[in-house]
């Protein structure tokens, strides 16, 4: 069930740090 949470959040971020470089919150979690 989690891993649809995480999925979901490493989108988000993914598409926050395009939009604006280094706002994500953990970059290297999701850009690894």
């Amino acid at each position: 069930m989690h891993r649809i949470a995480v999925i979901v959040l490493g989108t988000l971020w993914s598409v926050v740090g395009l939009a604006g470089e280094g706002a994500t919150p953990v970059p290297g979690l999701w850009r690894s």
